[in-house]
C-alpha cells in the first residue's frame, strides 16, 4: 500500500491590532494602554499634590495673622519661627491716622460731664477743641481719678506717646463770685489770699489783705467760695510789691 504524507497544519497566528493615530501613523493598543495607565497615575498624583497643596494652604490661614488696621509695628515680641500658643502676644501695632487722647480726671468731675461739656487741647499757644469720645467710669483709688479718652484734633500735630495739656469745661450750673487767676497770692504753708482796695482820700485807695478760700478754676479765673464779696475792688496787677495799709491808684479797671 502507498501512504502518503498528509502536510501540517501551520500554526495560528493572531495579528496584533493596531490603531491609528493620524494620517499615516500607526501604535499598538498595547502601547496605547500602557500609556493611558500612566496619563491616570499621573492625574491619581497630580490630584493628590492638589490636596496636599490645599491642606498647606488652610494650615496657612489658620496661622496666619491679619491686622485689623493700619498701622506701624513698634514692637515685636516673639521671634520668627518660635513655638506660640493662643493668647501670647506677637506685636504691637500702633494706628498713627487715628490717635486717641487719654486724660486721667479727677473723679468729682465725673457727674458733671455731659453734651455741654468742652475739652480744649493745648497746640502751643492756642487751644484746639477736641471730640470727647468716652468716659471710663473706674476709678483709680490711688490717684482718685477716671480715664477720658478724647479724639485727636486733626490740627494738632501728635505721634503716639507724646505727652499733651487740655483744659476741660464743665458746667456746673452754679452762680458764684470769681476773680483773675493773677490776683491770687499763694503762700507755702497753703494760705491763698488777695489784696483789696477801698476808696481814700484824692483818688487813692487803700489796701488790705484778706484771705479767701478758691473752688474751681476756668479761663484764667478763680471761683472764691468765700472771704470776699461781690462789691469789693480786687488788686489784679501789681499786687507782688503791695504792703498792708499803703495808698494806691488805680491804673486800670477790669470789667469782670
Amino acid at each position: 500500500s502507498t501512504w502518503m504524507k498528509s502536510p501540517m497544519p501551520a500554526p495560528a497566528v493572531t495579528p496584533g491590532r493596531m490603531l491609528s493615530v493620524g494620517a499615516g501613523r500607526n501604535i499598538a493598543a498595547t502601547e496605547v494602554s500602557a500609556r493611558e495607565s500612566e496619563v491616570a497615575a499621573s492625574e491619581a498624583t497630580l490630584a493628590r499634590l492638589e490636596a496636599a497643596r490645599r491642606q498647606v494652604e488652610v494650615r496657612a490661614g489658620r496661622h496666619r495673622v491679619t491686622a485689623p488696621f493700619d498701622g506701624v509695628v513698634s514692637q515685636r515680641s516673639r521671634d520668627l519661627g518660635e513655638w506660640v500658643i493662643p493668647g501670647d502676644q506677637l506685636l504691637t501695632l500702633v494706628d498713627t491716622d487715628n490717635l486717641r487722647l487719654d486724660f486721667q480726671v479727677p473723679q468729682s468731675f465725673y457727674k458733671r460731664i455731659d453734651d455741654n461739656s468742652r475739652l480744649l487741647v493745648q497746640d502751643g499757644q492756642a487751644l484746639s477743641s477736641a471730640t470727647i469720645d468716652v468716659l471710663v467710669p473706674v476709678n483709680d483709688p490711688q490717684s482718685r481719678t477716671f480715664l477720658l479718652r478724647a479724639i485727636k484734633p486733626e490740627s494738632v500735630k501728635l505721634l503716639p506717646g507724646m505727652s499733651v495739656q487740655a483744659v476741660l469745661r464743665v458746667t456746673t450750673g452754679e452762680r458764684g463770685l470769681t476773680v483773675s487767676r493773677d490776683a491770687i497770692n499763694r503762700y507755702p504753708e497753703g494760705r491763698t489770699t488777695v489784696w483789696i482796695a477801698e476808696p481814700g482820700e484824692e483818688d487813692t485807695w487803700t489796701v488790705s489783705e484778706k484771705r479767701v478760700r478758691l473752688g474751681t478754676g476756668f479761663e484764667g479765673r478763680v471761683e472764691v467760695t468765700s472771704g470776699l464779696e461781690s462789691d469789693q475792688k480786687v488788686v489784679v496787677r501789681g499786687n507782688e510789691s503791695l504792703s498792708e495799709g499803703i495808698s494806691v491808684r488805680i491804673a486800670e479797671r477790669e470789667s469782670r
